[in-house]
């Protein structure tokens, strides 16, 4: 476990950290130790199909908006906030503007619609993953902190697809074969 955990933490895999200031009251600096069971062949975000990956993901990768686990609502997470059109077909997010990577690169909506667009990407073979985003047709880039979804069609699942998929930086996994490095 400790070298997956040095790979994570050297890797561009790390979570997305909200620049805000920490929780005063939260404890700094230890190891956090969580058996998976078995260990990971891969923690690349697209090309992953195992649930020991998936397991690392949840705790190590973001997405736009998250379900608070009491009552259900939609959170914020990456995105500030959204917008859903009133045909139900279009969802704009708002992301945080002191929304950073591992590196303290900012999170942009380029590297949203490059999450979204890489499912789909041959190169990646994320087959895995295409029915749950094959309902949106497109991500477009609005602005560098705002990012529009456009559904097929209605289906109640829509929205939770692009709320939570998985934002990874454009600049580390554009290079398909040396992201899988």
């Amino acid at each position: 476990m400790k070298g997956l955990l040095a790979l994570l933490l050297s890797s561009a895999l790390t979570a997305p950290a909200l620049a805000a200031a920490p929780n005063a009251n939260a404890p700094k600096g230890g190891n956090f130790v969580f058996n998976l069971g078995g260990e990971p062949p891969t923690v690349h975000p697209i090309t992953a199909t195992d649930a020991y990956s998936r397991r690392v993901q949840e705790y190590v990768c973001e997405g736009l908006a998250t379900r608070d686990s009491e009552t259900y609502d939609w959170k914020p997470r990456l995105a500030e906030k959204w917008e859903i059109s009133k045909d139900n077909k279009v969802f704009t997010f708002h992301l945080r503007k002191d929304a950073v990577f591992h590196d303290g690169t900012p999170v942009t909506a380029d590297d949203v619609k490059f999450s979204f667009d890489a499912i789909f990407e041959p190169k990646y073979e994320a087959a895995h993953l295409r029915p749950y985003y094959e309902g949106l047709t497109k991500a477009e880039v609005i602005d560098a902190h705002t990012i529009r979804f456009t559904a097929r069609d209605l289906y109640f699942n829509n929205f939770e697809s692009a709320a939570t998929l998985t934002v990874i930086p454009k600049k580390i996994y554009s290079d398909v074969e040396k992201s899988k490095k």
